[in-house]
């Protein structure tokens, strides 16, 4: 797709400069609706590159709905940062060969060497970032128009859940909550005001340190932490999943798939939400094992199990420089990507397992270490929406 793209510019760059005679026909300019179609079509590197060319160009990709058209058109990634806190990378298997592992050379500097930040999830490529000594603190940043914000969280002693979309004012948000007796009170911020307005008040608190919420139709989930209160009486299964409508802001409670297992530690340690093709997905790890459900019907909250992957089987014919048991390393399963699953595993590197074939390779790169299995991740999508409140 990339290289068609590229083929178009010439093409456009002549028809808009060059009007010419030849056999008598006069070509003419394209029109300004047919250059922002081709361009909203473009890569997201690519469509930098092009807002360069001439100020014509520049000024249809600044347009309010520009961003917005060009983000339904483009494909997600895999963000990571490694367990430095201070390496990000994206790991994007559409991308060209030598393209598929880029490292961001452009980070926040500042941010990263006195506030220790931790991913805490993405929103059409805004990366939200906390700091890891204090919940309150809270970072932003568009690495492709290298804008960064700072906001501070209503309560000291609270816990930054997420950023999302709400479509109906078309605002980026923010959402936080803090514990108020054996309730959680959970606050929304439109990004760039800092004023918190209060939601509803919600019985759970999702959980936080595992991974990014995972966000699809319109909702934003996570597994829920029930270790915050010593609650009997309470189904970990059924209410294992914690749902945010982002139109509506309100919150609701759904089991996960499979059979019960009864343990809100093994829902901590074991089970992760990840967005699969643009469906929630579900990875139940079974020690060295590892069952995955897709979310087929959303409405009615209908699952399908696809696939089972023995990740020992396959892994362990690579070399390690960890424990002689290899069974006790511990892993992390950073994302899924086009039917491939990226794993991290501790003291032995970085792979990716594609779920159709059951074939393993590992991701070899010179731009980071991927040794150490604490690293975050997020589905990250490029793009060119600005902290700024405008596209220019």
């Amino acid at each position: 797709m990339s290289l068609q793209c590229l083929t178009w510019i010439p093409h456009i760059f002549h028809q808009l400069f060059s009007p010419f005679k030849c056999h008598e026909e006069v070509f003419r300019p394209l029109s300004d609706d047919t250059i922002t179609d081709i361009l909203t079509r473009l890569p997201t590197d690519c469509l930098v590159q092009c807002r360069s060319v001439c100020k014509h160009w520049r000024v249809l990709s600044s347009a309010p709905y520009f961003a917005s058209l060009h983000l339904e058109r483009s494909t997600s990634s895999l963000f990571v940062q490694c367990h430095d806190r201070k390496s990000l990378f994206i790991f994007d298997e559409n991308a060209k060969k030598n393209k598929r592992i880029m490292k961001i050379r452009t980070s926040p500097a500042h941010i990263m060497n006195c506030h220790w930040p931790v991913l805490s999830g993405s929103c059409n490529g805004l990366l939200l970032f906390r700091s890891a000594f204090c919940m309150s603190k809270i970072f932003i940043f568009n690495p492709i128009k290298q804008e960064e914000i700072t906001l501070t969280g209503p309560v000291q002693a609270g816990y930054l859940c997420g950023i999302y979309f709400r479509a109906l004012t078309s605002e980026y948000k923010l959402l936080y909550a803090y514990k108020n007796g054996n309730c959680f009170h959970y606050l929304a911020c439109t990004v760039g005001e800092n004023i918190w307005r209060e939601l509803d008040s919600f019985s759970y608190l999702p959980q936080l340190k595992a991974s990014a919420p995972a966000t699809v139709n319109g909702s934003i989930h996570w597994m829920i932490r029930h270790d915050y209160r010593n609650v009997n009486n309470i189904n970990h299964c059924v209410n294992a999943i914690m749902v945010f409508s982002t139109d509506s802001e309100t919150f609701r409670v759904m089991p996960h798939p499979g059979n019960e297992c009864g343990s809100s530690k093994h829902h901590r340690k074991n089970i992760l939400l990840l967005v699969m093709k643009e469906s929630l997905c579900l990875c139940h790890l079974y020690g060295k094992l590892v069952d995955i459900w897709v979310l087929e019907e959303y409405e009615n909250w209908v699952w399908v199990s696809r696939y089972r992957v023995d990740l020992d089987c396959d892994v362990r014919r690579y070399p390690h420089t960890g424990p002689d048991d290899f069974g006790n390393m511990k892993m992390k399963i950073l994302g899924i990507q086009n039917s491939e699953m990226l794993v991290v595993w501790d003291s032995s590197g970085l792979f990716w397992y594609n779920l159709e074939m059951k074939r393993v390779r590992k991701v070899v790169t010179k731009k980071g270490k991927f040794t150490n299995y604490l690293c975050y991740s997020t589905v990250y999508t490029k793009s060119l929406v600005s902290l700024s409140g405008s596209y220019a």
